[in-house]
């Protein structure tokens, strides 16, 4: 069995199945350009890896009325660096569903006619709109357009409308035929499925040179609502082996209506509804993030500035770091309980938000915090 076909055991009969391609926004736009025809492997225009990822459901859709019938969860799911799709459901049933699944992923002997592939590139791009409808949400792309010259998994529309059929077929053999993980959860071992003949894993390293600047990119059109929207971004990128740590150190700054964040803007000033911290995932690398709307944008900016101006053991006390530590670790139990609805985020993720926070200590996170969420480090914008 390969290092790249994962199998997780489950004490109940619950079983899950999913396989991930080398696809998403970070791959897109460095492949070989069309100007070069038929040389190498077909350019990747940047949003297509969303719309393959809704094509290559389609030589499986048949199963969708068994599925239905047999309490299966199917779905997929397009990332900044990966396209997964998987399914979860009673042991008894799910073995026959994941074989057909890979088999017809793989083997691509039936894909999709023009006419769905022109229906399905329409409907991406409603969804492409739906994400610039939203206030938060297209200025939050359009922000990591101007700063980090990155379209992410929703990807640009022009390129999209070019993308022909003949680009989806082409790119179906050349991208979706070598996954680079399968991940199985199994109540015993009896219905693994089987590798198709001739299939191999493809793993190569996931592409960095994200880089904070100010980008001259295409920009979309937002509404604008009677609140701002206030972003927060870090100047510099971090590897994704300690995103985990970074996550904890989020939850302490920012987890829940008692948190120091929450307790600055909300319930002291009445400021916010929500405010967050996050991990944006791009390549190799994250991007710490922190977003919030506001009724009084220049207050906001004013307490942000101040908040982070300090030192993070002002507002990461050593018992506060405890509680979200042994929350996190609590976490991590319950989802070893019930693999079948965590390999996605701990096996498929872009990476396991449970590792190395067992050792991580409370001297460590106030370093690394005072690293990352600090004034110099983070870039202030509005919209």
């Amino acid at each position: 069995m390969s290092e790249k076909h994962v199998v997780v055991p489950n004490p109940i009969g619950m079983s899950y199945f999913g396989i991930s391609f080398e696809a998403g926004g970070i791959w897109e736009g460095h492949d070989v350009p069309r100007t070069t025809g038929n040389q190498g492997p077909p350019y990747r225009a940047r949003g297509t890896s969303h719309l393959m990822e809704h094509l290559m459901c389609k030589p499986y859709e048949y199963l969708y009325p068994k599925m239905r019938e047999l309490g299966i969860e199917d779905n997929a799911g397009t990332s900044d660096n990966k396209v997964v799709f998987f399914a979860y459901g009673l042991s008894e049933h799910l073995g026959g569903i994941a074989q057909t699944m890979i088999d017809k992923i793989i083997n691509q002997d039936k894909l999709w006619s023009e006419e769905e592939f022109e229906n399905e590139k329409n409907i991406v791009l409603q969804e492409y709109d739906d994400y610039f409808n939203r206030q938060d949400h297209g200025a939050w792309l359009n922000f990591m357009r101007k700063y980090y010259n990155y379209y992410g998994a929703i990807g640009r529309r022009k390129e999209i409308e070019e993308f022909s059929f003949d680009d989806s077929i082409k790119s179906a053999e050349a991208y979706f035929k070598s996954p680079n993980l399968i991940c199985e959860v199994l109540h015993g071992s009896k219905d693994r499925v089987k590798i198709p003949d001739g299939m191999t894993f493809k793993s190569n390293p996931l592409p960095g040179g994200i880089k904070f600047g100010e980008y001259n990119t295409d920009q979309e059109s937002v509404p604008k609502e009677d609140q701002s929207v206030v972003f927060m971004f870090s100047k510099n990128t971090f590897s994704l082996d300690i995103a985990s740590k970074v996550r904890l150190i989020s939850i302490c700054l920012a987890g829940g209506l008692e948190s120091p964040l929450y307790q600055e803007t909300r319930e002291k000033r009445g400021l916010v509804y929500n405010i967050s911290i996050m991990n944006l995932v791009m390549g190799s690398v994250f991007v710490p993030m922190v977003d919030a709307q506001t009724g009084s944008e220049d207050e906001l900016i004013d307490v942000l500035s101040n908040f982070f101006s300090k030192d993070m053991s002002e507002w990461i006390s050593e018992e506060r770091f405890r509680i979200c530590k042994s929350g996190i670790v609590v976490n991590s139990k319950m989802a070893a309980m019930m693999p079948h609805s965590s390999v996605t985020q701990t096996v498929l993720g872009d990476y396991n938000p449970f590792e190395g926070i067992d050792n991580f200590s409370y001297e460590e996170a106030i370093v690394l915090a005072n690293q990352i969420f600090c004034s110099d480090n983070l870039h202030l914008d509005s919209y």
